[in-house]
C-alpha cells in the first residue's frame, strides 16, 4: 500500500504537531506556507491570491505529485486584528475576513478542482468552537485580549462554506470537512488556563494541547472517514455543551 500524501498549510504551533504526528504514522507531508523555511517537500505559496495558489498546484502537477488530502490550518489576518469590538473598524474587519475566509475559499475551489481531476481526496478546513458558539466572554475579563469579532464571523462562514463545496463537489469523490478545536494552550496565563478550563469535562480541565488534535486529523484525512463529507467535527473536551 503506498504511502499517504498530505498537504499541510500552515506551519505554526498545529500545523507543526500535525506534521509529526502524519510522519509517525508513515504518511508523506508536504508543507505550503506564506513563509520560507527550510523543510523537505516545502512549497511556497499565499493562499489569499488565486495567482499564487494556481502556480503552487501547477509545481505539483508538473512534478507528479498526487496529494490524496489537504489540511487547512492557515491562520492568516492583519496586524490590526485582534482588537476589542469598539476599535475593530468596518476597513479592517473586512480585511480580516477577505483575508482569511477567502484564503480558505481559495484553498477549497482550487484543490476541490485538482482532487477532482485526480478523481477522489479529502479537504480538511480549521474553524474553531467559536465557529458554533457565542463568545463567552467572562473568560477575558482578567485578560488583556479578547476574542475577536471577525473570527467568530470567519470561522462559522468556513463551517457553512464548507457544506457548500461539499454539496457542489458531489459525485466526485472529492470530501470537505472542518475540524473546530477548542483552545489550544499557547504559553497562556495560568488565570486564564483555569478560566478557560471550568468549562471543560474531562479532570483535566485546562486547555488542548496541539497534539490531543492529531488523532482527528488523521481520521479525516485517510480513507477510515471514506463516508464521512460535509462535517465539522469538534474536539474540545467537550467545552461546548
Amino acid at each position: 500500500m503506498s504511502k499517504l500524501k498530505v498537504g499541510l498549510i500552515g506551519y505554526g504551533l498545529i500545523g507543526k504537531a500535525i506534521h509529526e504526528s502524519l510522519e509517525g504514522s508513515s504518511a508523506e507531508v508536504f508543507i505550503f506556507d506564506i513563509a520560507t523555511m527550510n523543510q523537505p517537500n516545502f512549497f511556497h505559496t499565499d493562499i489569499t491570491s488565486h495567482e499564487a495558489l494556481a502556480a503552487t498546484i501547477l509545481e505539483l502537477n508538473k512534478k507528479n505529485i498526487k496529494l490524496d488530502s489537504i489540511v487547512n490550518c492557515s491562520y492568516p489576518r492583519t496586524k490590526s486584528y485582534g482588537k476589542k469590538l469598539e476599535d475593530v473598524t468596518i476597513d479592517s474587519f473586512n480585511e480580516n475576513v477577505s483575508i482569511h475566509l477567502g484564503g480558505y475559499f481559495n484553498v477549497m475551489k482550487q484543490f476541490g478542482a485538482y482532487f477532482k481531476a485526480l478523481g477522489k481526496g479529502s479537504i480538511v478546513s480549521f474553524s474553531s468552537v467559536y465557529g458554533i458558539n457565542a463568545p463567552r466572554f467572562d473568560i477575558y475579563e482578567k485578560e488583556n485580549f479578547t476574542m475577536p469579532v471577525e473570527y467568530a464571523a470567519i470561522k462559522s462562514a468556513v463551517i457553512h462554506l464548507n457544506k457548500y463545496m461539499a454539496s457542489y463537489f458531489k459525485g466526485s469523490n472529492v470530501r470537505f470537512n472542518v475540524l473546530s478545536p477548542g483552545g489550544v494552550f499557547s504559553n497562556h496565563e495560568d488565570s486564564f488556563v483555569q478560566s478557560y478550563g471550568k468549562y471543560s469535562l474531562s479532570s483535566r480541565g485546562g486547555m488542548l494541547d496541539p497534539q490531543d488534535l492529531t488523532g482527528a486529523i488523521k481520521f479525516l484525512v485517510s480513507d477510515e472517514s471514506k463516508f464521512v463529507n460535509g462535517q465539522n467535527l469538534i474536539v474540545d473536551d467537550g467545552w461546548t455543551l
